[in-house]
């Protein structure tokens, strides 16, 4: 029995708070043992008031810690104030009690009159978009998607030009190619190639094959200009070559007349729009490439 009264009547101990010194606020309870003839139900009393004192301590421990959490400047000990002095228990207590202010709400401001009038136009204008959607997409499909896309202006390159003729019993393939820079005319070569029977049109294709040789041989030895003439079985090729910035127009002409043959006669730096339009004129296919 004597040690169940020693181990309830022992001295609680009370946590003190880290930023500042706390006394003991409570006496210890002597630690004695029961005299004799002490009932039961003092040993009990004692335990009682022991518990009691216990709770008390432990409550006003975590009134302690609950104040040190709220920053206050009472529990301030870096700004000067003397570390060795204790806090009041019960004051700490109403502090730590204490509610946090609120943050004020902030102030409900109407919008402007400019971003009303805004907001009413930006619907306007979606309602009248939904309304005239039909005639915007024709008028899309019409101006915007059917437009043709813009052709590459070519300013130097070679104007191609062909044009095939059909006789009773020939076929002859034209082939005209004028070479430019800045549009202006530099060379061109002629191509023709006859074709025939082989049999019935042999008289034919050699005519025209004496007659390139008659041109070749009156221009070979002038400059500027260049006669190659092949013969096969039904078939005639012929090219003429000019540099125009080389060539005597007089000579040569002379050279064509002499042969029995007519001269396709061009001017060095001629503008070649106006040789495509005579090209046109006559029937010819051109298109100019770089």
């Amino acid at each position: 029995m004597n040690n169940d009264v020693n181990n309830t009547n022992q001295t609680p101990n009370v946590n003190t708070v880290p930023t500042t010194a706390v006394p003991a606020t409570q006496p210890a309870v002597p630690t004695t043992t029961a005299p004799v003839g002490v009932t039961s139900e003092t040993t009990n009393l004692t335990s009682v008031s022991a518990a009691i004192a216990n709770a008390k301590a432990e409550s006003d421990r975590k009134a302690l810690e609950a104040a040190q959490s709220v920053e206050r400047p009472e529990f301030t000990t870096s700004a000067g104030i003397n570390t060795n002095s204790s806090i009041d228990i019960n004051k700490a207590k109403e502090l730590a009690k204490v509610p946090t202010v609120p943050k004020p709400e902030k102030e409900y401001k109407a919008p402007s009159k400019a971003k009303t009038g805004a907001m009413i136009f930006f619907f306007i204008c979606i309602i009248a978009f939904i309304v005239f959607l039909p005639e915007i997409e024709s008028f899309i499909r019409l101006n915007v998607l059917s437009k043709p896309p813009e052709e590459e202006v070519i300013t130097s390159g070679t104007l191609v030009c062909t044009l095939e003729d059909n006789t009773a019993n020939l076929t002859i393939e034209r082939t005209r190619e004028f070479a430019f820079t800045d549009n202006k005319l530099d060379s061109a070569k002629f191509t023709t190639v006859t074709k025939g029977d082989s049999v019935s049109d042999e008289e034919t294709l050699n005519t025209t094959y004496e007659k390139c040789r008659s041109i070749k041989e009156g221009t070979d030895s002038l400059t500027g200009v260049n006669i190659t003439c092949v013969q096969e079985e039904g078939k005639v090729h012929t090219t003429e070559s000019f540099d125009f910035s080389k060539y005597d127009s007089e000579k040569v002409s002379a050279a064509y007349t002499e042969a029995g043959a007519s001269m396709l006669e061009y001017d060095y730096q001629t503008n070649i729009d106006d040789i495509m339009t005579n090209m046109l004129r006559s029937e010819f296919n051109c298109e100019k490439q770089k």
